[in-house]
C-alpha cells in the first residue's frame, strides 16, 4: 500500500467493506483473514491494516449469516480475537436471516454470561445476551421450533430471561402459549406488562378465553 493510499481513511473503509461483500465462499474469507493476520504478524502494528480489518469485520455479518453454520462458526472461532468475537456476535445475533437459528443459539450459549456483561460494561453498550437475541427473532419466525429449543436450556436466570423474551414475542401470535410462561416469571412491572399484552391479544382472538385469563391474571390499568 502506497503512503497516499494508506493515509486515506475513506479508501480503507471502502476496501474493507468491499472485500466483505465481494467474497462468496467461506474459504475465501478464511484466506483473507489469514492474510491480514500474516501481515500483522510480519510488521509492526499497522493502523491501515487495523482499519481494513475493522471495516471488513463490520461488513461480515450478512455473508456469514447466509453460510452454513459449521463454516461460519469455525471461521469466527479460528480467526477472530475474543473482543472481535463478542463485538461481532452482538451484531450477528440481531439478524433475522441466520441459516440455522437452533445451531447458532446453541453455539452462542457457550458465551459466558459474566464475560458478556463485562464486555458490555467496557463498551458502554446495552446489547442483550446474543442467544436471547437470536431466540427473540426466531420466536417471531417459527415459535414452535423456538419453544422446543428453549425447553432444553438449563434452568436459571438466563432461562428466565429467555422465557420472558419468548413469551413477549409470541403474545400477539399465540397468547395462550405465552400465558403458560407467566408462572415462571417473578412478580413485577415486566410481568405485569406481559399480562396486559396477552390480555389484549386474547380480546381480539378469543373473548371467552380472554375473560378466563383476566380472572386468573387481573390486568393492570
Amino acid at each position: 500500500m502506497t503512503p497516499e493510499f494508506a493515509s486515506d481513511p475513506e479508501i480503507l473503509s471502502h476496501l474493507g467493506g468491499f472485500v466483505a461483500s465481494s467474497l462468496k465462499e467461506p474459504s475465501e474469507h478464511q484466506r483473507f483473514l489469514t492474510a491480514l493476520s500474516r501481515m500483522h504478524n510480519r510488521n509492526d502494528p499497522s493502523p491501515p491494516l487495523a482499519k481494513i480489518r475493522a471495516e471488513y469485520l463490520a461488513g461480515l455479518s450478512e455473508p456469514l449469516a447466509g453460510f452454513r453454520f459449521e463454516d461460519s462458526s469455525v471461521l469466527i472461532d479460528s480467526e477472530f480475537t475474543p473482543d472481535e468475537k463478542l463485538a461481532f456476535v452482538a451484531t450477528l445475533s440481531n439478524r433475522g436471516d441466520l441459516s440455522d437459528p437452533a445451531q447458532w443459539a446453541d453455539w452462542l450459549l457457550n458465551i459466558d454470561s459474566p464475560t458478556w456483561e463485562n464486555w458490555k460494561a467496557a463498551k458502554g453498550t446495552r446489547d442483550r445476551y446474543p442467544a436471547t437475541e437470536v431466540l427473540s427473532n426466531w420466536a417471531r419466525q417459527d415459535y414452535q421450533a423456538a419453544a422446543k429449543w428453549l425447553e432444553n436450556v438449563p434452568d436459571g436466570p438466563l432461562k428466565a430471561d429467555m422465557s420472558l423474551e419468548y413469551a413477549w414475542n409470541i403474545a400477539g401470535i399465540d397468547p395462550l402459549r405465552a400465558a403458560t410462561y407467566l408462572p415462571q416469571l417473578p412478580v413485577g412491572e415486566t410481568r405485569t406488562n406481559l399480562v396486559n399484552k396477552i390480555a389484549e391479544s386474547l380480546d381480539s382472538k378469543d373473548p371467552a378465553a380472554a375473560a378466563t385469563f383476566r380472572h386468573e391474571f387481573p390486568a393492570s390499568p
